[in-house]
């Protein structure tokens, strides 16, 4: 059983990393897309001429098949947005404090993006993505495991949407020691094959899913959490400790002191895609957000 927390509090630690997007965006380090395979742009100004002094009246883009540096595709993207008056001269949008920086007022817009179940499933394949999370899993089980040697590698990480707003991970655990360590702390072969057929911590297959719920329009909270570890249930405790260590981080309202108003106006997940509408306010640099 204490192999089994220890997962699952690194388990914890792993999925509450699904932000990082987010915060590289929020904290300037807006992520480049490697290729776009369709994108179209509108651009409505009356009179035209506004656009050289970095007017818009009304901004359309509609993208398909992004592709990103991690290896994560996002099958379409839609933005519209309300009048835009900035500087062009100061405009750097590789940089979001640059951006807001040039903006003579708040910029606002509607946003929606689709995530395929088989563009994600592709991505979570990416070695990038993959060295991050395993980085990310091994450091917390370190952090609370009683011995430094001990690991786990992922494997056959699949995600599959179930429908009505839920989705399945299925990943198999497999252990591993470091070799240094063990040398330094040698067990005998006997009693560790023992101990690893008793506790079933060589290969754990594990399979959590949940619900999402947009609570609010701010935030996202995960519920009726399940999971299993090799066919095992998972205790109510440890689960609901993963579902709200989850959602913690799913709380847009904690990116207002950054300039950035963002509501979900509609989350659905059904058997093949994800599609989430947003709204989105950007604020001047000297302007502090309020909603």
């Amino acid at each position: 059983m204490e192999t089994l927390t220890i997962v699952l509090s690194a388990l914890l630690s792993l999925s509450s990393s699904s932000g990082l997007i987010l915060e590289q965006l929020v904290q300037g380090r807006i992520p480049s897309a490697v290729s776009v395979e369709q994108q179209a742009v509108r651009i409505d100004n009356r009179p035209s001429y506004q656009v050289i002094q970095g007017k818009l009246d009304r901004v359309r883009v509609a993208s398909r098949g992004i592709t990103l540096e991690t290896g994560l595709k996002i099958a379409a993207v839609d933005l519209e947005l309300d009048p835009v008056d900035l500087e062009l001269a100061q405009a750097n949008f590789q940089d979001l404090d640059r951006i807001r920086e040039s903006l003579e007022k708040p910029i606002s817009g509607v946003a929606r993006l689709v995530l395929t179940e088989a563009d994600l499933n592709l991505g979570l394949q990416s070695p990038e993505i993959l060295e991050q999370i395993q980085n990310t899993l091994n450091q917390a089980i370190a952090s609370r495991a009683s011995s430094g040697n001990l690991s786990y590698q992922i494997t056959n990480l699949n995600l599959e949407f179930l429908g009505a707003n839920r989705l399945q991970l299925e990943f198999k655990l497999n252990r591993s020691l470091d070799p240094a360590a063990s040398a330094l702390n040698p067990e005998p072969p006997e009693s560790s094959t023992a101990d690893n057929s008793r506790n079933g911590d060589r290969e754990l297959e594990v399979v959590l899913a949940t619900t999402f719920q947009v609570v609010n329009g701010s935030s996202i909270r995960l519920s009726d959490p399940t999971g299993t570890i090799n066919q095992r249930p998972l205790s109510s405790r440890l689960l609901r400790g993963f579902a709200e260590g989850i959602s913690d981080r799913l709380d847009l309202t904690s990116f207002t002191d950054d300039g950035i108003i963002a509501r979900i106006l509609q989350l659905e997940i059904d058997e093949d895609k994800l599609e989430l509408i947003s709204f989105i306010r950007l604020d001047t640099k000297a302007q502090k957000s309020s909603m």
